[in-house]
């Protein structure tokens, strides 16, 4: 199983692997991936997950900035329904 640091750097590496910067992310977005890694065990299907909802955000209608708001929001309600973030 994962703890905190374990599952942080088994994401980094599999953010890594596709060309991606994990730390650059969200702090919002790291934590709720970071505690499903813990709760799931499945790094490779939260990397997954995010790379689904990046796609949905990735509206030619939006600004970069736009797009980083709604992965941002999605993964921040994600986190509060999942009760993996408290509001």
């Amino acid at each position: 199983m994962f703890d905190e640091a374990s599952a942080r750097d088994s994401l980094a590496r599999q953010f890594e692997k596709l060309g991606l910067s994990y730390s650059s992310l969200h702090p919002t977005i790291r934590t709720v991936m970071e505690r499903a890694v813990i709760v799931t065990g499945d790094v490779q299907q939260e990397v997954a997950k995010f790379i689904r909802v990046a796609r949905m955000a990735d509206r030619p209608d939006l600004s970069d900035e736009d797009k980083r708001h709604a992965l941002e929001k999605a993964y921040e309600r994600h986190g509060r329904e999942t009760g993996y973030i408290r509001s």
